[in-house]
C-alpha cells in the first residue's frame, strides 16, 4: 500500500487531489521533521525531514509507534502521560524532548504535536512537527558550563582545584577524550604531567618528559601552540604507547599570564579541535592563566604565612624549657607533626672524639644506627658537617661500601634525604637530618626553611645551655618576625609600583594618631604588624586586575574587594598575629556602614581600623596615580571633613586634622 492509499481519501475529483498532491509535495519539502500519526500514536505518514531527522526510512516506520523503534526518547513514564493527556484533551503540545537516531546517538528537538479532529469533532490523527535543535542546545550547555567555571574561579582558592575544575570543564565542552596539565623546567628540560582528566588523560597522569624536545617542552619555551591530527604517526609524543586507541589527535596551548608562565594544558580526542572549540579552548586558557597565577600567589603566600607559624609555634614550645634532651624531642615532634616529612633526627658534635653522636628523633621504623656513632665525613650526616652545607642526596647516591647507611635506608625505605648543618659562629655544632620515603619535589624557598628550622635548632639547644641567653635569642626571633613582615610589606610596594612607600608612610602615621587615643605599647606593636599587613590580601588578586591603569569592571571589582578577607584567611591561623587583623581586615569598613566587607557601622568597626581608614585615604590622595595627580593638602583636609560621619569616625577626623596642621606627620 502507498502512500496515497493510506493518507488520501477515497473517491476525491481531481482538483482535490492535486490540492493533496501539491500539501504532500510541499510537507515533503520542508525543512523540519513532519509525521502523522493515527490515534494510537502508530505513523501513517512522515516527510522527507523527518527521515533525515531519525535516520529512518518510510518503509521502516509506516504502521509502527515510535515505542517500538529505536527512536524512543529518554525521559520518565511521566512525561509521555503528561503529553498524551495534553493531546488526547484536544489541546496542542509543545516543548523539547531528547530522541534517538536509527544510530542509538542521542538528539535534541523542539516538537509541537497537534491533534486533527473529524467531521463529528472527534481526535482522529496527530501532525508532529520536529525541529532539531541539539547544536543550540550544546552551545547553551558550553555558555552555562562556562558561566558556571567563572563563578567557581572565583570562590576556589587551591591550585589543585583550579587545574582540576579547569580540565574537567574541558572534557564537559570540547569534542575530546581527555585533557592534561603539564608543568615545565627550562633548567632541567623536564615536563611532568601534574594533573588529568578523561580516559584519554588519566594514562598519563605523574609521566615525567625528560626530553627537552617534547611537545610540552615546545610549546612553553617557544610560546607557540601545537596541534596535530595525525599524532601516532608524526613521531611528536614521546610517549605514544600511553595513547588510547582512538586517539589521533593532540593540541597543546601554553598558559602564559602577561609573563607569568603557568604551564601547558594539552587535549586528546579522535579528531582535532577545530572552529568554535578552538576558540572555546582558547577562551578557557585565558582563563585559566590568570585563575592559576591568582591562586600560586595566594598559596605561596599562606606557604609563608604556615612556616612562620611553625617556627614560632616551635619557639614558644621550646622557650620555657632548659632541659637540652627535652627541647630536642620537642623540636623533633613538630618537625614531624607540621611537616611533609617522615622522619627526623638531631646529632651533636662531639668534641672529644670528633663524631655525631644521636640526640633526638622522630618517624624511624627502627633503631639501625641511632644509637651509633657517625664519623665525620662518613654517611650523610658527616658530609654534611665536613663541608657545612645542606646537602640532599637519593638512595641512588649511597655508595655500597658504606654498608651500615645502605642498611638503614633500606629497612626505613627512605629514598631521599636531606641534611642542614648546625651552625653556631661558622663552627659545626651538630647536623638536623629529614628522610622521605617518597620523592617530593621542593622549591629552593624549602631548604631556606629547613636551613631556618636549623639555625631553630641551634637557638634551642643554647636555650637549654644558657636561659638567659636562649631569652634573648627568642626577642632576636620576633624582631626578626617583624622585620619578615617589614619585608613583606616592602615586598608589596614593589609590586604596586605606583604606591612604593605608601606602607611605610601610613604605619609612622597610624602609630603617631594611635598613641593619641591611649593604646598601650603590646597594642601599639599589633596596629603597626597590622599596618604594615594591611594591603597582604592583594597577594591574592591577579596582576592583570592590581595594575589595570584604567576603570576595573564590575567583576574585576568583586576580586578587588576579596582582598581583606583574603588577608584575615592568611593571617587568622597565625597566632601571634591574630591581635593585628582589625587593620588589615576592616580598614575598608565604613562609619556609615557602607564599606566592605562585613558592612560594619559606627563603632562596630575595630577603633584601630577606624583610625587607620583616614591615614590611608589621606596618603592615597596626597599621592600621585597613574590615573590623577596627587591632591593638594587642602583639597584633601576639606575631602576628609566632608567624609565625617560617612565614611569616617566623627571623633577621629578633628585629632588627624589637627596632627596634620601641626605638621605631626613628615613626608619624603
Amino acid at each position: 500500500m502507498d502512500t496515497q492509499e493510506k493518507i488520501y481519501p477515497v473517491n476525491i475529483d481531481d482538483q482535490t487531489y492535486r490540492q493533496l498532491v501539491l500539501l504532500e509535495t510541499g510537507l515533503n519539502a520542508a525543512a523540519s521533521g513532519i509525521v502523522i500519526t493515527d490515534i494510537h500514536g502508530n505513523i501513517i505518514w512522515a516527510n522527507a525531514a523527518f527521515e533525515k531527522l531519525t535516520e529512518y526510512c518510510q518503509v521502516e516506520i509506516i504502521g509502527k509507534n515510535p515505542r517500538d523503534l529505536v527512536y524512543s526518547g529518554k525521559h520518565p513514564k511521566g512525561f509521555y502521560k503528561n503529553l498524551w493527556d495534553t493531546i488526547l484533551s484536544g489541546q496542542v503540545w509543545e516543548g523539547e524532548i531528547i530522541n534517538r537516531r536509527k544510530s542509538g546517538e542521542f538528539y535534541t528537538e523542539e516538537m509541537s504535536i497537534t491533534p486533527v479532529l473529524d467531521a463529528a469533532g472527534i481526535i482522529s490523527h496527530f501532525i508532529a512537527v520536529k525541529r532539531d535543535i541539539t547544536e543550540r542546545k550544546k552551545q547553551e550547555l558550553r555558555q552555562q558550563a562556562l558561566a558556571t567555571l567563572t563563578s567557581s574561579l572565583r570562590h576556589i582558592n587551591t591550585r589543585a582545584e583550579t587545574i582540576q575544575s579547569i580540565l574537567d570543564t574541558l572534557l564537559e565542552l570540547l569534542d575530546i577524550e581527555g585533557a592534561v596539565f603539564a608543568r615545565h623546567d627550562t633548567q632541567t628540560g623536564q615536563s611532568i604531567v601534574e594533573f588529568s582528566a578523561g580516559p584519554a588523560g588519566i594514562p598519563f597522569q605523574g609521566v615525567q618528559i625528560a626530553d627537552t624536545n617534547s611537545i610540552v617542552g615546545q610549546v612553553y619555551e617557544t610560546n607557540y601552540p601545537y596541534s596535530s591530527e595525525r599524532v601516532r604517526e608524526d613521531g611528536s609524543i614521546s610517549r605514544p604507547d600511553l595513547l588510547l586507541d582512538n586517539v589521533n589527535a593532540l593540541t597543546c596551548l601554553k598558559l602564559d599570564d602577561r609573563g607569568y608562565e603557568v604551564g601547558v594544558i594539552c587535549v586528546l580526542g579522535e579528531k582535532p579541535v577545530v572552529n568554535g572549540n578552538m576558540l572555546m579552548l582558547n577562551v578557557i586558557a585565558d582563563m585559566a592563566s590568570s585563575a592559576i597565577q591568582r591562586v600560586e600567589l595566594f598559596e605561596q603566600a599562606q606557604k609563608r604565612m604556615e612556616r612562620l607559624a611553625i617556627l614560632r609555634t616551635i619557639d614558644l614550645a621550646i622557650s620555657v624549657n632548659l632541659d637540652v634532651n627535652l627541647i630536642m624531642n620537642i623540636l623533633v615532634d613538630q618537625i614531624v607533626s607540621k611537616l611533609p616529612i617522615d622522619a627526623v633526627d638531631i646529632l651533636m658534635v662531639d668534641a672529644n672524639t670528633q663524631t655525631l653522636r644521636h640526640m633526638a628523633s622522630r618517624g624511624f621504623a627502627t633503631n639501625i644506627g641511632l644509637n651509633a656513632n657517625v664519623r665525620i665525613g662518613g654517611g650523610l650526616a658527616g658530609k654534611v658537617a665536613e663541608y657545612k652545607r645542606t646537602t640532599r642526596i637519593f638512595k641512588s647516591d649511597i655508595a655500597n661500601d658504606n654498608v651500615d647507611f645502605l642498611t638503614l635506608w633500606e629497612k626505613e625505605a627512605f629514598i631521599e634525604g636531606v641534611g642542614v648543618p648546625l651552625l653556631l659562629n661558622d663552627r659545626v655544632v651538630g647536623v638536623l637530618e629529614f628522610f622521605n620515603r617518597e620523592e617530593k619535589g621542593k622549591e629552593d624557598e624549602w631548604f631556606s626553611f629547613l636551613e631556618t628550622l636549623a639555625g631553630q635548632t641551634v637557638v634551642a639547644m643554647e636555650n637549654g645551655r644558657l636561659f638567659e641567653s636562649s631569652i634573648k635569642a627568642n626577642e632576636d626571633l620576633l624582631k626578626a618576625y617583624d622585620l619578615t613582615i617589614a619585608g613583606w610589606s616592602k615586598a608589596m610596594d614593589l609590586r604596586d609600583r605606583e604606591t612604593e612607600g605608601h606602607t611605610r608612610r601610613v604605619t609612622e602615621m597610624t602609630l603617631i594618631l594611635a598613641k593619641s587615643f591611649g593604646f598601650n605599647a603590646e597594642q601599639i606593636t599589633q596596629i603597626r604588624r597590622g599596618a604594615l599587613l594591611h594591603d597582604i590580601g592583594k597577594l591574592g588578586i591577579p596582576d592583570a586586575i592590581l595594575h589595570k591603569a584604567g576603570p576595573l569592571t564590575e567583576n574585576e571589582w568583586v576580586l578587588m574587594r576579596k582582598h581583606p578577607v583574603l588577608a584575615y584567611e592568611m593571617l587568622e591561623s597565625i597566632e601571634y598575629l591574630q591581635p593585628a587583623l582589625d587593620i588589615p581586615y576592616c580598614h575598608h569598613e565604613k562609619w556609615d556602614g557602607s564599606g566592605y566587607p562585613c558592612g560594619l557601622k559606627g563603632e562596630e568597626i575595630p577603633l584601630a581600623a577606624r583610625i587607620f581608614s583616614v591615614v590611608d585615604v589621606y596618603d592615597a590622595l596626597t599621592s600621585d596615580r597613574p590615573y590623577r595627580k596627587a591632591w593638594s593638602q587642602e583639597k584633601t583636609l576639606k575631602y576628609i571633613r566632608e567624609q565625617a560621619g560617612i565614611h569616617f569616625d566623627p571623633n577621629i577626623v578633628p585629632i588627624f586634622i589637627a596632627h596634620v596642621l601641626q605638621d605631626s606627620f613628615s613626608r619624603e
